[in-house]
């Protein structure tokens, strides 16, 4: 099992290749702020594939993007790889859902790391992929409504969580800056594939990650469609139902969060779940399962699994309104002095979310 690079140790040796990125981004005056959701999900759209997790040379592109943004941004990498970006990506692979056979794909995984006093982590999650060519193939099929999936771009499902999962990490970055110190909890933000396959890149995080021995996860926060709808009315779910969403610590801690200036306010998702299944059906319902404080944003769905899901339906506000309210979430459960006794778990751990198709460590 290798070991995580300290913050030195990183920095020493991705300093040559950083270099040339921070300068060009410099001199575009991008970096000042680091606000960029809106070329973020410019880019994040441009896919002709829509991010197709089966599509590895194709889906390639879109997890060097990320990457290139987490090193960016100062984030450490936390894969499997051994050099450049490959270090940020968990190479896996699954049953597929929709045609036979085994797919390989890469979860994109990077850590800000904490103080040192404390070996409890928070995971940031937004998955990348969007719908494979088989998945596109059965709604093209589908007998009860045929559709065209011509031109789809999955933007509100999933981009708009990709952004605003790195609004956060940017953010946290000039927060531990303006402070002169990090956090005292460790921030992972894991960018999973295969999500629309049945949440399998994160059964292959939970399962098979490599670099989180002697980790205690405290809380997962989850991005799902989160660039339409109205902020003031986003759906916060940390639980199935109030019994579920009232004994999550986590949950309860978003719900009392007050709400400042453009940051998004919340409804209890569950109140909201219009019978379907939210809180199942997407990357923290794993946690959850594996006895993890867990919860997710969800704006409005609109027309996800349709090509109408596509950048011009997209608010860049109402996803920099989630971030925003995620982002104090965030920082306040990793910088908490208090510790989390009884809290979370280590991994790894396996469980079973709904498709029973397996994961295992690419060959």
């Amino acid at each position: 099992m290798s070991e995580l690079l300290s913050r030195r140790q990183i920095v020493r040796l991705s300093a040559a290749e950083r270099g040339a990125g921070l300068r060009g981004l410099a001199a575009f005056g991008q970096r000042a702020g680091g606000v960029k959701i809106a070329s973020d999900l410019a880019v994040l759209s441009a896919d002709p594939t829509g991010r197709d997790p089966t599509r590895p040379e194709a889906y390639a592109r879109m997890t060097r993007f990320v990457a290139t943004r987490l090193q960016e941004q100062g984030v450490l990498p936390a894969g499997d790889g051994k050099r450049g970006s490959a270090r940020y990506l968990q190479r896996f692979a699954w049953d597929q859902r929709y045609e036979t056979g085994r797919a390989v794909s890469d979860n994109v995984i990077g850590i800000r790391r904490g103080d040192g006093t404390s070996n409890e982590v928070v995971i940031v999650v937004a998955h990348l992929d969007g719908l494979s060519a088989a998945e596109k193939r059965w709604y093209e099929r589908d007998a009860r409504q045929p559709r065209s999936m011509a031109g789809y771009q999955g933007t509100n499902d999933n981009a708009s969580a990709v952004a605003a999962a790195l609004y956060l990490s940017d953010a946290l970055g000039r927060l531990e800056r303006m402070r002169k110190r990090p956090l005292k909890r460790d921030v992972v933000f894991l960018f999973p594939s295969a999500e629309e396959e049945g949440l399998k890149g994160t059964e292959a995080f939970a399962k098979l990650a490599s670099h989180f021995s002697g980790k205690r996860i405290v809380g997962v926060v989850n991005f799902e469609m989160v660039g339409q709808g109205d902020a003031r009315q986003v759906r916060f779910f940390g639980g199935a139902d109030g019994i579920a969403a009232g004994a999550n610590p986590l949950y309860q801690r978003g719900m009392e969060q007050r709400t400042r200036g453009a940051m998004a306010s919340l409804v209890p998702g569950h109140a909201r779940d219009g019978g379907e299944g939210w809180f199942e059906r997407s990357d923290h319902y794993v946690f959850a399962r594996g006895g993890i404080p867990s919860v997710m944003y969800l704006g409005e769905p609109g027309a996800y699994h349709t090509p109408q899901d596509n950048l011009g339906a997209i608010d860049p506000k109402t996803n920099r309104a989630v971030a925003r309210h995620a982002l104090r979430l965030v920082a306040g459960l990793a910088d908490d002095p208090r510790p989390q006794p009884g809290v979370g778990r280590g991994l790894p751990f396996t469980v079973q979310t709904g498709y029973q198709g397996g994961v295992y460590p690419a060959r």
